[in-house]
C-alpha cells in the first residue's frame, strides 16, 4: 500500500495520464473521499462568457442540490465564491466566516449545508490571467479539517487544473455564448423550464431547448443546472 508522498505522486501520475477532463474530476474526488469528504466540486467561475482557456465545471453533489442552489441564488452570498475571490491560498468556508463576515443569504446557504451533513469545506482557489479563476471545494461532515488533507488535496488540484488545461488546448476553444444562450441560462437559473422560457422569451419550447443544449455543449457543462451555476457565478 502506498503512503506518504509515494500516494500522492501515484495518485497525481494517474491524474497526469488522464485523458478526459471527467476522468481527472473522477480521480481527484475519489481522494477527497478518502479523506472525508462527501461532497466535491472543481471548475472555473470566471471568466465565462468569454470561454477564455475553455471552461469546465464537474461536481459530485447529491441530486437536486445544483438546482436548489441556483433557484435560492446562494451564489450570490456564498463565502466560498467570494472567498475564492478574494484570497489566493487554500482556506475553509469557516475561516473565511470568521475573518469576513457573512450575508443574510450566506447564512441561510450554510444552514442548509449543515442540514446535508457538511459541516466545513476546503476550498482551494487557482487564478491564471486574464481573471481566470477555478476552484475545488470539498465538502464533509468534520468541523476541522485534517491538515495533511489540506496538503494533499490542494496539490492534487493543482496538478488536476494543470490536465484539464492541456487537455482543453488540444481541442477547439468553444465559442462564447450568445445573448440569447445567456437569456436561456439566466432563466434556467431561476428554476424556469424550456416551456416557461419560451413563453417568457417569446420563441418555442424546442427552440429554447436547442439554446440551452448549444451552451451546455461550449461551456462543457453534462446539465442544465451547472450550465446555469457557470453562468450565475458572473451575475
Amino acid at each position: 500500500m502506498l503512503v506518504g508522498s509515494e500516494r500522492w505522486l501515484d495518485v497525481a501520475e494517474r491524474i497526469a495520464r488522464s485523458d478526459d477532463p471527467k476522468l481527472v474530476a473522477h480521480v481527484l474526488f475519489a481522494e477527497a473521499r478518502k479523506f472525508g469528504f462527501t461532497a466535491s466540486a472543481f471548475g472555473v467561475i470566471a471568466p465565462i462568457l468569454g470561454v477564455q482557456g475553455g471552461a469546465f465545471f464537474f461536481s459530485n453533489w447529491p441530486d437536486g442540490w445544483a438546482r436548489y442552489y441556483i433557484e435560492r441564488g446562494f451564489v450570490s452570498g456564498d463565502p466560498t465564491v467570494q472567498g475564492a475571490k478574494q484570497r489566493i491560498a487554500p482556506f475553509t468556508t469557516n475561516e473565511h466566516v470568521a475573518q469576513a463576515g457573512v450575508s443574510p443569504i450566506g447564512r441561510e446557504l450554510l444552514e442548509e449545508c449543515r442540514s446535508h451533513r457538511w459541516l466545513d469545506a476546503l476550498v482551494i482557489p487557482m487564478h491564471g490571467h486574464g481573471g481566470h479563476l477555478a476552484v475545488a471545494v470539498f465538502a464533509g461532515e468534520e468541523a476541522t479539517i485534517d491538515p495533511a488533507a489540506r496538503t494533499t488535496l490542494q496539490s492534487l488540484a493543482y496538478v488536476s487544473h494543470q490536465q484539464v488545461g492541456n487537455l482543453s488546448n488540444r481541442m477547439p476553444p468553444p465559442a462564447s455564448l450568445t445573448p440569447r444562450e445567456r437569456d436561456c441560462l439566466r432563466w434556467v437559473a431561476a428554476g424556469k423550464t424550456d416551456w416557461d422560457i419560451g413563453c417568457l422569451l417569446g420563441i418555442s419550447q424546442a427552440t429554447a431547448h436547442f439554446h440551452i443544449e448549444n451552451a451546455k455543449r461550449k461551456l462543457n457543462c453534462s446539465t442544465r443546472a451547472q450550465a446555469a451555476a457557470l453562468v450565475a457565478s458572473l451575475l
